[in-house]
């Protein structure tokens, strides 16, 4: 229903937006099922998808940070807090959790990696430029970062005007964008399983923030 949501379901180029976004729910509620039948069959699933989803659209790897924050989360803290004494049998477990987990997103990001190599001939793009141009001004690229945040939070709750590319932004929204920042830093704190969704959230939509520096166009990007 939200307005955002028409262009890729409306526009044929936006079906990627539509199959990735399938693969990252998948993905995310294999995390979450996971941690509550604690079988590795789930975590298998969730790279699977994962990678499907990072083949279908390559901006779909900034999911990684809120796959992370899922597997770190406790789904209910006062069920999972652990008792001070015989913590090493449950901790040693839980470092096999997370060194299963990491494997299974290393090998989800190699599988795409390799894949990408062989589908591309070259790999000449103005993204190069874009990472030169954040280097030689950071506190410019800062601040452009902050607009690009506040331009996007505020799309979510009032998205006029209807236009989701980022053709100029105004230089308020960094007075927006610095208390998200805040929030986003108060909420990650929590460490419960509707903040880590939320961060999540957050990390799907930082790499649209690459096109507000105007050095590359939004199809090659993508």
């Amino acid at each position: 229903l939200h307005p955002i949501a028409t262009e890729p379901v409306s526009w044929i180029g936006g079906r990627t937006d539509v199959l990735a976004c399938t693969f990252i729910l998948l993905s995310a509620n294999c995390i979450i099922l996971f941690k509550k039948e604690h079988s590795y069959w789930y975590v298998a699933l969730s790279a699977l998808f994962m990678s499907l989803g990072f083949l279908t659209k390559e901006v779909a790897i900034a999911f990684l940070p809120g796959a992370f924050l899922l597997m770190h989360t406790p789904l209910n803290p006062a069920a999972e807090t652990v008792p001070e004494q015989g913590t090493s049998s449950q901790g040693l477990l839980q470092r096999y959790r997370n060194l299963f987990f990491l494997l299974s997103g290393s090998g989800a990001i190699l599988l795409f990696s390799l894949l990408r190599h062989f589908a591309f001939e070259s790999n000449n793009g103005r993204i190069v430029a874009t990472v030169t141009f954040i280097q030689s001004d950071i506190i410019r690229a800062g601040l452009i970062f902050l607009q690009a945040l506040g331009f996007y939070v505020k799309k979510i709750f009032f998205p006029f005007p209807l236009n989701f590319a980022i053709t100029e932004l105004d230089p308020l929204y960094e007075l927006l964008g610095v208390p998200v920042v805040v929030l986003c830093f108060l909420i990650i704190s929590k460490r419960s399983k509707v903040s880590a969704l939320f961060m999540t959230g957050i990390f799907l939509i930082l790499p649209s923030f690459i096109i507000a520096f105007g050095q590359i166009a939004w199809t090659s990007f993508a």
